[in-house]
């Protein structure tokens, strides 16, 4: 018997059978019966009309003259449905209906239905206390489908935007002072008519900080620490920005540049007290060198020589 068993299991694996049984075990006379798979004759597409068909064709794997199985048809169904959601339609629905042919060979056909494209019907937001739910909505790409935003690209539901609007949130947050931020769960359900999503946030604001101790440490010898954090647009007691802090690194960097320092690092290195709330920072400029000016060249002056324009440039060869 368990001979038998795995005989009909090879035989069903190959996918060249649709069926297969094994009679006259009693006697010792075994008789295989076997119904042979049809030949695929066409794969025909009805009903796409926001995706080209060479677009689906790319994607399916039926093909004439191979053996039709009904596994390959659910395989290629599930890479359809999955073109459609990439365009944001989850409603969409595909049919396979098979059409006998003669010679054992049918025509496959593949009835699409596309359905609308899925829209952000609400954005719930859970755990928010500061800011009300409006104020957060408005630092989000995506947008809930309303009337006045008919043929707003927006309402459209895209897991990558959703994605770009959590880091949307924390930015917003982080530059209100809000350090500890963060988005502790992010889902999209799709409604019961598979038309629209409901996309709900679930966050945790934390306590709000100020900035305390702003330093610089520099390893290049030309600067000033003291005098370099003074010139710094945040201020012991303000409220934490973590905007500001990418602006002063950008600040820095210049600095630098100005002196000839054209690749320099500079690091933020942060020291959270939650006893005091307060966010100290250091600036660590790492030790660079000195890059200089090897040649400079002009293209293009047919009427100026140049030294002319050379005249007014402030840099030379050899400078910083």
């Amino acid at each position: 018997n368990e001979t038998l068993d795995q005989a009909l299991r090879d035989l069903l694996a190959s996918d060249f059978f649709a069926d297969v049984s094994i009679a006259g075990v009693e006697s010792g006379d075994i008789i295989i019966r076997i119904r042979e798979n049809p030949v695929i004759n066409r794969v025909i597409l009805e009903g796409n009309k926001r995706l080209k068909e060479d677009k689906i064709r790319k994607e399916i794997k039926l093909a004439p003259r191979q053996i039709f199985t009904r596994t390959a048809v659910r395989q290629d169904i599930a890479r359809i449905v999955e073109l459609y959601r990439r365009q944001g339609r989850f409603a969409a629905s595909i049919q396979p209906k098979m059409v006998n042919l003669d010679q054992n060979r049918v025509d496959v056909v593949f009835e699409i239905s596309e359905g609308p494209k899925s829209k952000v019907r609400q954005i719930n937001i859970i755990g928010n206390e500061v800011f009300d739910d409006d104020k957060l909505r408005e630092q989000m790409a995506t947008k809930q489908a309303r009337l006045f935003r008919l043929l707003s690209s927006a309402t459209s539901y895209d897991q990558d935007r959703m994605a770009y609007d959590q880091q949307k949130l924390r930015q917003f947050y982080l530059t209100e002072g809000y350090a500890d931020f963060r988005v502790t769960s992010a889902v999209a359900e799709l409604t019961p008519d598979k038309e629209d999503f409901i996309i709900t946030y679930v966050v945790e604001e934390g306590p709000r900080y100020k900035f305390g101790d702003v330093t610089v440490d520099s390893s290049i010898r030309d600067f000033d620490n003291a005098k370099l954090a003074s010139s710094l647009t945040m201020k012991k007691g303000d409220w934490y920005d973590a905007k500001k802090v990418e602006n002063s690194v950008d600040q820095l960097s210049e600095t630098a540049g100005l002196f000839g320092y054209a690749f320099t690092e500079v690091n933020p290195e942060f020291v959270r007290d939650k006893d005091t709330l307060t966010m100290s920072l250091n600036f660590n400029i790492a030790e660079a060198k000195r890059s200089y000016v090897e040649r400079v060249d002009i293209n293009g002056n047919t009427n100026t020589q140049d030294k002319v324009i050379r005249r007014e440039i402030r840099l030379s060869e050899g400078d910083a």
